[in-house]
């Protein structure tokens, strides 16, 4: 039982690094960057790799579920070959860390999604205004005040959600660092 934790827990651990890696592939730090939204070219090329982060995420997303589900499947399955009273107790717990887990990764898609939106707007706001935006090596000029506060709008969205992801990650890792030591010290 304990074995298969470990493995389940593993290919979670593996399916997240690969995503983090394929993320970090798209060089994400330069899509909202004023040196981009400068050109039409360099807008349409942050859309573009924004595109890619949404098939990303949603492929991810997909992965998630059906690991979720065999992974559930599998942990029964092994549930089932327990004494009652220890088949019940696994299962309450199970299904405790499942959905536990399960909520922080909604969570994580959810605000991922909500970015995605938040810098997407980002680039369009600026190529549809971009006659009225002059472009510096310090930031952005606005002639309109509206779209300056759209702007503003959309980057606090964008820094709020990543200010989350953040936390949430630093949570998550510590959790997943308690299991795994739990893991490391359980019977087989």
């Amino acid at each position: 039982m304990v074995q298969l934790a470990r493995q389940i827990a593993a290919a979670g651990l593996r399916a997240s690094k690969a995503y983090n890696e394929a993320q970090a592939a798209l060089d994400l730090d330069r899509v909202l960057t004023p040196v981009r939204w400068a050109s039409r070219d360099g807008t349409a090329q942050s859309l573009t790799t924004l595109a890619r982060l949404s098939a990303l995420t949603v492929a991810h997303k997909e992965m998630f579920a059906r690991f979720v589900t065999t992974a559930m499947g599998q942990l029964a399955a092994a549930a089932g070959e327990l004494p009652e009273n220890r088949a019940a107790q696994f299962r309450d717990e199970m299904v405790r860390a499942v959905n536990g887990q399960f909520a922080a990764q909604t969570d994580f898609y959810q605000g991922r999604e909500e970015w995605i939106a938040a810098a997407i707007a980002i680039c369009e706001l600026i190529d549809s205004h971009r006659d009225g935006i002059t472009f510096t090596e310090t930031g952005l000029i606005f002639a309109a005040d509206d779209v300056r506060s759209t702007f503003d709008a959309l980057a606090r969205t964008v820094n709020r959600i990543h200010r989350q992801e953040v936390e949430k990650t630093t949570e998550r890792i510590a959790r997943l660092s308690a299991f795994m030591a739990a893991l490391q010290t359980a019977p087989p």
